[in-house]
């Protein structure tokens, strides 16, 4: 880490200060306290030493995470080369700004992490600010799971605002990566939820004007795949809509221009998957 690296001279030196106050004059015993004073502020800012760092040098994502987008992830293969590489760097950044907590095992695997991190970073794409601040923990587990808000309830996501944390069954965000077509979108339905949350003044799509028979005419899913994949009901229309301008754009923008528009102006435009 960048933080560590930049103290290593200061650590040397209050060594150093240290062996030259017991061993020469007492009188260098000052510099320690000055040494120690700048370890302590490196220390206290490491997390924004080591971000700044890594948004001026920004590390790359494996080659068998790359693969795996080149074969699954048609919005990034319609991006040029140089969004390609931005797309790439914002999700090896975002899997260093959050905190992935595994469930049920004890390691998560890197395509699950990588998996999420493409999903947020396309839908803020358009997007100066990539991350979603508020919501800076990720638990996963390997299949369905109860939690605290839904202790009866086998489901596969969740958002929780209160804790700022998001909830996956590792399962289900894999089969709606390799199989776009025939899985509805679980992961970037919670993120769309918690941009929601993170920016309630929007002007949104007004939920009670759109209508699921609709939203399964664009998608081809029925509302009962729809909140099937995830097991939880009563899912937001307004946020399943969000989903779909970035799924199902092409057919979206055709069958609702003005819901799309809407989306559109949200996000920034040309954030869609062609289908």
């Amino acid at each position: 880490m960048p933080a560590r690296l930049i103290s290593i001279p200061f650590l040397l030196s209050t060594a150093l200060f240290a062996y030259l106050a017991l061993e020469v004059d007492e009188q260098y015993s000052l510099y320690i306290v000055a040494s120690v004073i700048v370890l302590a502020i490196i220390y206290t800012l490491s997390p924004q030493i080591n971000w700044w760092w890594y948004r001026k040098h920004p590390p790359e994502i494996d080659a068998p995470m790359r693969k795996l987008l080149v074969d699954n992830h048609a919005f990034y293969n319609d991006l040029s080369v140089a969004e390609k590489q931005t797309f790439r760097h914002r999700m090896a950044l975002y899997k260093m700004a959050v905190e992935f907590i595994p469930k049920g095992w004890e390691q998560i695997p890197e395509d699950v992490k990588g998996v999420i991190a493409a999903n947020v970073v396309q839908m803020t794409f358009r997007k100066e600010d990539f991350l979603l601040p508020k919501f800076e923990r990720i638990v996963v587990y390997k299949l369905p799971f109860p939690s605290p808000q839904f202790p009866e309830v086998l489901h596969a996501s969740e958002v929780f605002e209160e804790d700022g944390v998001f909830l996956f069954s590792a399962q289900q965000v894999m089969w709606s990566f390799a199989q776009p077509s025939t899985y509805y979108n679980l992961v970037l339905h919670e993120y769309v939820n918690a941009f929601r949350l993170s920016y309630p003044s929007l002007d949104y799509p007004i939920e009670t004007t759109i209508e699921w028979s609709l939203l399964e005419r664009i998608s081809g899913f029925k509302k009962e795949q729809i909140e099937g994949i995830i097991n939880l009901p009563n899912q937001s229309k307004t946020t399943v809509s969000g989903v779909l301008f970035f799924t199902h754009g092409s057919t979206f923008q055709r069958l609702a221009p003005k819901l799309y528009q809407k989306w559109e102006t949200i996000f920034g435009g040309e954030n869609r998957t062609i289908l």
